[in-house]
């Protein structure tokens, strides 16, 4: 980050826009039938801002992941718990391995740590509820973040290069 006596507007608007990805996850729109499958911002967000950059402190992702159960209606603390963990783990990996940050890299780790996070949410909820979940919908859910962390990679390297660094 840049000194003390930096504008801070730009470090604000990264944290409010992703607490808004994270509402706007549970607003009811019907976009083409995929009401029930919105692309997980929040999740781009944590990744790109977290693990890629390092940018995000841990309470805040425990924060993000509150606000996300209590929008869901689920048992306050489990998104948290399990973004925390995944964090946790793709650092823990990033620091073993000797990994580049070329494009493909960085999306096969956004992909891997998509993964991850979807199977451990559907795992732990399916668990907890004693449901059985659609597992459908998980992947829908994967391939709809996915192609949108092409996209959202480039519009928050450029803002994080132009006003963060």
């Amino acid at each position: 980050m840049k000194s003390s006596g930096q504008n801070f507007l730009p470090i604000v608007v990264i944290y409010f826009v992703t607490i808004v990805f994270a509402v706007f996850g549970f607003m009811d729109l019907d976009v083409a039938g995929f009401s029930l499958a919105f692309p997980l911002f929040d999740v781009i967000a944590i990744y790109y801002f977290r693990v890629f950059r390092g940018f995000f402190p841990l309470w805040f992702v425990f924060l993000l992941g509150l606000i996300t159960d209590s929008m869901a209606g689920e048992i306050l603390g489990i998104t948290s718990l399990i973004y925390i963990a995944v964090i946790k783990f793709f650092e823990y990996l990033e620091t073993r391995l000797a990994i580049k940050d070329d494009f493909k890299q960085v999306l096969r780790r956004f992909l891997a740590f998509l993964a991850f996070f979807l199977f451990l949410k559907w795992f732990l909820l399916s668990i907890i509820n004693f449901t059985n979940y659609d597992f459908w919908m998980i992947i829908v859910q994967f391939l709809i973040s996915s192609m949108c962390y092409v996209f959202m990679h480039k519009i928050l390297e450029n803002y994080y290069v132009s006003h963060c660094r």
